[in-house]
């Protein structure tokens, strides 16, 4: 791991830094630690950068699974899952063990599993706050214009398409952002929890906004795909 970057004042069995101690640590940090430290944790969160990879992490938070199972609950193939499935082993982040002819996975630790909580208790966030504001903003639209979004409701179109598929909430909302302003969108939204894009257009022109919409995620975000 390289040098270490405070001396702390106890350690658990097996030379690992106590919890108690860890807890101080992160608290009263009076510089960074040690770059090599740092590495390693952007090592660590670069593994949760794929979706793939989080999905499978999630199939295993109640209880271990064998190849197959993981591959139909995350709608891979089992080709794909294992090639993951090794790269999470390789970051300590899933185990595996031997029963009869079958290799049964699971989290590595506790801690595995209180990381996808964690971030996804920001991602809500975020996307609670973010759908509020949406809310006020719409709200304070039709006080001001009320015959304007009667018309404009009974004019327009609104319709969801699967993604595939977009990699993180950030991406989701940067898209969100570029296709709100292509020419034609009445309204867009797009969900990284669900992986769906849901636009509103004018009904008489959907399918050329549509195709436009189709067009700048190609753009925007090559690996990423509107079905439709």
């Amino acid at each position: 791991m390289g040098k270490q970057a405070t001396k702390l004042g106890g350690e658990s069995a097996g030379g690992a830094i106590a919890p108690d101690d860890l807890a101080l640590f992160l608290c009263s940090l009076d510089s960074l630690p040690a770059d090599e430290i740092l590495y390693d944790l952007a090592d660590l969160f670069r593994m949760f950068s794929d979706t793939t990879r989080v999905k499978i992490l999630y199939t295993l938070v109640e209880r271990e699974r064998p190849v197959g199972e993981i591959a139909e609950a995350t709608g891979s193939s089992q080709s794909a899952v294992s090639h993951q499935l090794r790269t999470l082993r390789q970051a300590r982040l899933v185990k595996f063990r031997r029963e009869g002819r079958s290799i049964l996975y699971s989290l590595a630790d506790g801690h595995v599993t209180t990381i996808l909580n964690q971030g996804m208790s920001h991602v809500l966030e975020f996307i609670g706050n973010h759908g509020a504001e949406v809310e006020r903003a719409a709200a304070q639209e039709q006080e001001d214009h009320p015959a304007m979004r009667i018309q404009r409701k009974e004019a327009t179109m609104r319709k969801s398409f699967k993604l595939d598929e977009i990699d993180c909430a950030s991406c989701a909302q940067k898209l969100e952002d570029v296709l709100s302003g292509v020419e034609g969108v009445s309204s867009v939204k797009v969900n990284f929890l669900t992986q769906k894009l849901t636009l509103e257009a004018d009904e008489d022109s959907f399918d050329e906004v549509l195709d436009r919409v189709v067009d700048t995620v190609e753009d925007i975000e090559p690996d990423c795909a509107v079905l439709v």
